[in-house]
């Protein structure tokens, strides 16, 4: 079985850790593809292009038949050639307390995570092997079901995963408001110098051009910190 991207950042993490590797990973999150500001997505992807970052884009499936076609073309371009991925962020985006990845059951889950694969991988014609659900939420199912469905990666899921084939990304510098709003600010208090990935979550369909320019002091920060040079 071929190594996922996700097993390439582990072994660059270790790498990191026995000083094979100059600076700290940057992993973002970005989620609720392809819903808000296409202007933001376009930047955002602009953006993140320009750096060493790795950026996850969590792609809501039902919302997908509303893509506008220049922000399908910009995706595609944004993930050709590149290390950046999709992952399955939920069917609708239901955070309620009746998600199906806080109350359902391991089959409701693997039919869904398998229904997510399917949707995806057509559209973008790619192996899916990312997952993070909406609003982060989980039961005691979910990895099992991760697993079983041939899911690598579990974006800001478990602090750590009891199955080795999976990847959990748990760590974060928090940047985001409890209103989701970009903080300069927030990250810079949370800003720990010793770690050897910095997982972000952001939301950029949501932005406007202040909080666009937040997001561009950040990487500034981080790029002055010497983080994913």
């Amino acid at each position: 079985m071929n190594l996922s991207f996700a097993k390439i950042l582990l072994f660059a993490m270790l790498a990191y850790s026995s000083m094979c590797i100059s600076a700290p990973l940057i992993v973002i999150k970005a989620d609720d593809y392809p819903s808000g500001s296409k202007a933001s997505w376009l930047f955002f992807f602009e953006r993140t292009q320009r750096t060493k970052a790795t950026a996850y884009i969590g792609v809501v499936t039902s919302w997908l038949s509303s893509e506008p076609a220049e922000l399908a073309i910009a995706i595609d371009d944004f993930l050709m050639g590149s290390n950046h991925q999709v992952f399955f962020h939920g069917v609708n985006h239901d955070c309620s307390e009746n998600s199906p990845f806080l109350f359902g059951f391991l089959s409701t889950q693997m039919s869904l995570l398998a229904e997510g694969k399917r949707v995806l991988e057509q559209r973008f014609t790619n192996n899916i092997s990312a997952f993070g659900s909406p609003c982060n939420l989980k039961n005691q199912y979910t990895e099992l079901a991760l697993s079983a469905s041939g899911y690598t990666v579990w974006l800001l899921g478990a602090k750590s995963c009891r199955y080795i084939e999976i990847q959990c990304f748990s760590s974060r510098l928090p940047f985001e408001t409890s209103d989701l709003s970009p903080s300069l600010e927030l990250a810079i208090s949370h800003f720990n110098e010793n770690e050897i990935m910095y997982v972000i979550q952001v939301h950029p369909g949501s932005w406007d051009r202040t909080e666009r320019n937040e997001f561009t002091e950040l990487l500034k920060f981080l790029s002055l910190e010497g983080v994913g040079k």
